[in-house]
């Protein structure tokens, strides 16, 4: 779960790739019989490919060292044959074994070697090996733009399509996060998770849940602990439903630790049991021992200091002192010790003195060791260090000291968790959040326009193809139009559906250019910030100080609320996007929750109205025109049915649905129904005098129950279900022009506030013959 071993992990999964070709299925596994069938043969190819096996046994043992002397062997005999893929190949692998044991110098030359091979090779694959190799390497130097360069090298490779291993991309993505975090640059890291994500759900959904983990760690190591504990939340979710044991125990294990940061530690605890269950089942030493850090830590919350410092002593006994866990529980070790000595406050004795001395020397020692890899471990253990001192060299009364660590856990503390930071952390969220929703939202639009057009068309041809079918005069004529109709159908089809393509690439385009643009404003940014504050600092003057610092805390209390209002603004854009899908109290209850039920509403009343002669009016005026006025007639439609409180569901090319009575109850949804239709057709009436173009309606309406709720997971859409919308369609298609028809059981609920004619019991289409009454208007 630290950064550290995600590098470690980089390390060791390139060195195994590297060794692991060569491994033959029939090879012996061990090295003494691997040795064994060395000094059998005389093929001196076999022999190299036998060192190479011999390397990848130790090295899945992590014993650097021999790995490295049988890597050299299995190289001296492949330059002797010339074969140079096969000593890129080692080449690789020992550059990297030497980044491991942190021979950098032996590292560089080894991999640049491996580089002049592969970058005059199509060999995509060892190339993309190379990158993670370099990028991992550079980080280890602390050179991060190098390595953020590497690793960039790969996610374009995944971009672009090239076929390579989905675990060099994903290790690259981690990679670039772990130097931006590593420089503390939040929103950055932000970013580049959420390209993450976004990326394997559409390319490698199988790595979904470790793109999940990258962002819940990221959430931790910014301390919002509830956003951390959803992140892995979904990645255990994901895991579950793989059956992916392993994985789900690392989540579950994440997200006991965080309960422990938020300060739950029942949750935590229930969590890490979990955790610990698995791995106890499967003798996994290594993760026992870092759960037994956490369970450690809730223990020493309580004061039960005997308790966390057997957890911890556990813990270490479990591992090599070499291991990345090693200085963090070593460091907690101290902790406890010193606490459990000072908690007694009577216990000032000299014996006491000489064990808080020992104990603050020992945390200085392990200190130091934590100070060498500074730039792999968490920025955490360094704050808690800091902390631990300057409370024990407080209690030896070396106030100087103790004032020094305090200042430099404060100055640490600041440029981790500073307020500007994580604002900065909080605004490209939300901004990243509204571009997303609103990048959904013009796509659902124009797929929307693009599928009303494909209507119209097909409804043009499906009518043209009817009436020359009437006019046929032998079957072969009337073969041959049915014939012509179903190519023309399918070219209709394939050009929109290749529309659709375009225009989704072209959204992806723009967003990754959004992308861009932005890493470039960020870098500006970046650069202009530094030269400011360079200005600034050069520029102070010791005598307007307090000046400086009254105007800074002004500026800041404006600033924050200049910021604040911002963030209010863009957020209620998102809402009133969300607004434009959704009824408000689903949009609410899918805020709240992440999700929406279906539901049964008992009394409401469904609204349908369809235009008449849709297609020979297309056909007649034209494509375009119609869309106009059915653009004119739509937009009039909305207001109406606000202004009577009804929510629109959805139009389906030229028909408009309309629900009154959800998804709050009203008792007046069947009048409210009926008074919008009567609105409805009297605006079609005004628009038939001043407008060429204007279009005959039928209006049909019927009351009941449906079930409503959110349709899909990605575009989704409210929508509505059941036997009552049916009847309301069956109204609307026995209605006539310019009419209301409405059912038996909507003219019960109405029947004493509009006047009606009475049309009789009539057949309809699946439901036999129903009542239906055209309503006139309203009774005075």
């Amino acid at each position: 779960m630290k950064m550290q071993l995600s590098q470690r992990f980089v390390l060791l999964f390139l060195l195994i790739c590297g060794y692991h070709s060569s491994t033959r299925a029939q090879s012996p596994s061990t090295p003494d019989s691997l040795r064994a069938v060395i000094a059998g043969t005389n093929d001196i190819r076999s022999k190299a490919e036998l060192y190479r096996d011999i390397a990848n046994y130790f090295i899945k043992k992590t014993v650097a060292d021999s790995s490295i002397y049988y890597g050299k062997r299995s190289l001296a005999i492949y330059e002797q044959l010339n074969d140079k893929k096969s000593v890129a190949k080692v080449r690789l692998s020992l550059g990297t074994l030497y980044a491991y044991i942190s021979d950098y110098a032996a590292a560089e030359n080894s991999l640049e070697l491996a580089a002049a091979f592969y970058e005059q090779s199509d060999d995509i694959e060892g190339r993309s090996q190379l990158n993670n190799a370099l990028g991992s390497l550079a980080y280890r130097q602390k050179q991060y733009d190098r390595s953020v360069t590497y690793y960039t090298r790969n996610i374009n490779y995944g971009k672009e399509g090239k076929k390579i291993n989905p675990a060099f991309i994903t290790t690259a993505y981690q990679g670039v996060s772990h130097a931006y975090i590593v420089r503390q640059q939040y929103g950055n890291a932000l970013n580049i998770n959420t390209e993450y994500i976004d990326f394997v759900e559409k390319h490698y959904p199988d790595l979904t849940g470790h793109a999940y983990q990258q962002m819940a760690n990221l959430y931790r190591i910014t301390g919002q602990s509830d956003k951390c504990i959803a992140a892995f939340q979904k990645s255990k979710e994901f895991f579950l439903r793989k059956k992916d044991d392993a994985n789900v125990a690392i989540s579950q294990m994440a997200i006991g630790t965080a309960y422990v940061n938020a300060g739950k530690p029942d949750s935590a605890t229930a969590y890490l049991e979990k955790a610990l269950q698995y791995y106890r089942s499967v003798n996994d030493t290594e993760n026992i021992s870092n759960i037994l850090n956490p369970l450690s830590a809730i223990a020493f919350e309580q004061k039960n200091y005997k308790k966390a410092e057997e957890l911890i002593l556990n813990a270490i006994d479990l591992i090599d002192a070499k291991h990345d866990s090693y200085l963090y529980h070593t460091s907690f070790l101290w902790t406890i010790r010193l606490s459990r000595l000072t908690a007694d406050s009577t216990n000032q004795t000299a014996h006491y003195k000489k064990d808080l001395e020992d104990i603050t020397q020992q945390v200085t020692d392990n200190f130091e060791k934590v100070l060498t890899q500074q730039d792999l471990v968490n920025p955490n253990l360094i704050l808690h260090n800091y902390r631990v001192l300057a409370t024990a060299n407080k209690l030896l009364g070396n106030y100087n000291k103790a004032y020094d660590y305090y200042n430099k856990a404060i100055e640490l503390r600041d440029s981790i968790y500073g307020t500007e930071k994580l604002r900065d952390f909080s605004n490209k969220e939300a901004e990243l959040e509204l571009v997303k929703e609103r990048n959904r939202v013009m796509l659902e639009e124009e797929t929307k326009r693009l599928q009303l057009q494909k209507e119209i068309e097909l409804k043009a041809l499906r009518f043209e193809f009817e009436k020359k079918q009437a006019a046929a005069k032998s079957e072969e004529e009337r073969k041959r139009l049915l014939l012509e109709e179903e190519l023309k159908r399918r070219d209709i089809e394939s050009r929109y559906e290749q529309e659709q393509q375009a225009i989704t690439l072209k959204f992806e385009q723009e967003k990754e250019i959004a992308r861009i643009n932005q890493e470039k404003k960020d870098a500006v940014a970046a650069a202009e910030l530094s030269r400011t504050r360079n200005i600034r600092n050069m520029s102070i003057i010791g005598g307007l100080l307090a000046l400086v610092l009254f105007a800074v805390a002004i500026w800041s209390y404006l600033q924050k609320k200049k910021d604040n209002k911002r963030i209010a603004i863009e957020k209620q854009k998102s809402d009133d996007l969300l607004l434009n899908i959704l009824p408000y109290e689903v949009a609410e209850e899918l805020k709240a929750n992440g999700q929406t039920a279906a539901r049964l509403h008992e009394e409401v009343t469904v609204l349908f109205t369809d235009f008449v002669n849709f297609t020979a009016n297309a056909e007649k005026i034209g494509v375009q025109a119609l869309l106009n006025e059915l653009n004119i007639c739509f937009t009039a439609f909305d207001k109406i049915i606000e202004q009577y409180g009804l929510e629109k569901i959805k139009t389906i090319g030229d028909a408009y649905l309309a629900v009154s009575g959800l998804p709050s109850s009203n008792p007046q949804h069947a009048a409210n129904a009926v008074n919008a239709a009567l609105d409805i057709a009297g605006f079609i009436e005004k628009r038939k005098a001043v407008s060429p173009t204007a279009l005959d309606i039928r209006i049909g309406i019927n009351s009941g129950n449906v079930i409503a709720g959110i349709v899909g997971v990605k575009k989704f859409a409210y929508d509505i279900w059941g036997d009552t919308v049916n009847t309301a369609a069956r109204m609307e298609q026995n209605s006539e022009v310019g009419k209301v028809n409405i059912s038996d059981t909507t003219y019960q609920l109405v029947k004493e506030q509009f006047h009606f004619t009475s049309r009789g019991k009539i057949s309809t289409k699946g439901k036999g013959e129903m009542e239906m009454y055209f309503v006139h208007s309203k009774q005075n």
